[in-house]
């Protein structure tokens, strides 16, 4: 399975999430609604349970919340492994 056009698909909602200024940061039409320590993500467990948080606002969406783990690891250095 390729999965190269989803990852392009994730690329391009950078407007959505992205690091900026040491935290990971949520916006809605060009609105910041949300922002996180990176200090509070650098690991899979803290990852995971803010992963779990974030799904109870509505204002997630999933390509969202998975763009949000890609740039969190990529910038801890923690690598993400995908089912073949």
């Amino acid at each position: 399975m390729d999965v190269t056009p989803a990852l392009q698909r994730l690329h391009d909602l950078s407007d959505l999430v992205s690091i900026e200024k040491e935290a990971v940061v949520f916006k809605i039409e060009g609105r910041e609604v949300y922002d996180i320590s990176l200090s509070e993500l650098d690991s899979y467990d803290k990852i995971i349970g803010w992963q779990i948080f974030l799904l109870t606002k509505q204002w997630v969406a999933r390509d969202v919340l998975i763009r949000f783990v890609m740039i969190v690891c990529e910038h801890h250095g923690l690598p993400i492994t995908f089912p073949k």
